[in-house]
């Protein structure tokens, strides 16, 4: 975990609360939440969360289990992307800190059938930065190539 920085992150969250609005003061002050639309935040929250046996706020994805799926995924999915036949969208944004214009370019370059659409102005969560535009542009993707 300590090779991979996100895992490392994420092993060393904090799994007990006191209540949610504390979670929710301690997360809204964090730069990576700072863009999300009002309402996306409070959701996560209340369906990331359960009341423990003992009345304080606990994560419903351990640390511990977060940082293990971050650092068993398979490094090597490159090798993989050329198979993709089906239609494909991919949706990313402009700031993102885990998929770069370079990944985008690489991408295009081993599956040239896919959509790809960069959202300015947002980083990694694009659904919650940009929902209306988010949910227009997979509409438009599926009417195009998944309706009868």
């Amino acid at each position: 975990n300590r090779y991979i920085p996100i895992a490392a992150r994420a092993a060393k969250r904090n799994d007990v609360w006191p209540d949610r609005k504390t979670i929710f003061d301690t997360y809204q002050s964090k730069s990576m939440f700072k863009t999300w639309k009002k309402g996306f935040l409070e959701a996560y929250i209340e369906d990331g969360t359960r009341i423990g046996d003992d009345g304080r706020i606990h994560l419903s994805c351990k640390p511990a289990w977060e940082a293990r799926c971050f650092s068993v995924y398979p490094h090597d999915l490159w090798r993989h992307i050329p198979a993709l036949e089906q239609p494909t969208l991919v949706l990313y944004g402009e700031k993102s800190d885990t998929f770069l214009e370079s990944a985008a370019k690489r991408f295009r370059s081993k599956v040239p059938h896919a959509h790809i659409q960069c959202f300015k102005n947002t980083n990694h969560f694009v659904p919650m930065e940009k929902p209306a535009e988010t949910a227009r542009a997979i509409r438009s993707f599926v009417k195009t190539y998944y309706s009868p």
